[in-house]
């Protein structure tokens, strides 16, 4: 015959108690909760990245163009448009006595949005308005290429 001390003590061990399993889910909540956040930022973080660089072969084909002696009044015209690149500046600069032209571009680092294929935008963090400045000094040489009129 099983005692009734022996019955209370298999029963009160028996589970968790309420308080324990709130505990249980509010750190688990805050673990979630953290995750969340690093994820966002891990993907504007990617999508800064990802302009950042798109703004550099942008600027990367203006300096190849200019090698092969293009005008940059015809530069503009041939790379094509990006989304990224808000504003191209050419200046001619002459430190020492050489020849230099400078190009500079400002891309929008994030905006903040992203345009779907579905069209609708969503909100990816991030300041809309920054801007950024990528600039390259470019000295043009002995030319052994000829631009086709």
């Amino acid at each position: 015959m099983i005692s009734v001390r022996n019955r209370k003590r298999r029963n009160s061990s028996a589970g968790y108690t309420l308080i324990e399993a709130l505990v249980a889910s509010a750190i688990l909540m805050v673990g979630i909760g953290a995750a969340a956040s690093l994820s966002l930022s891990l993907v504007t973080q990617e999508e800064i990245n990802e302009r950042s660089s798109r703004a550099g072969n942008y600027l990367e084909n203006t300096a190849a163009l200019f090698y092969l002696g293009f005008d940059t009044a015809d530069i503009e015209g041939i790379l094509p448009e990006d989304r990224v690149v808000k504003r191209m500046i050419f200046s001619e600069r002459t430190p020492s006595g050489v020849a230099m032209t400078q190009a500079r571009i400002v891309y929008a680092p994030n905006d903040a949005v992203t345009n779907n294929l579905d069209t609708r935008d969503e909100y990816t963090g991030g300041v809309k308005s920054a801007r950024r400045r990528h600039t390259i000094r470019m000295i043009r040489g002995p030319s052994t290429f000829s631009v086709a009129p």
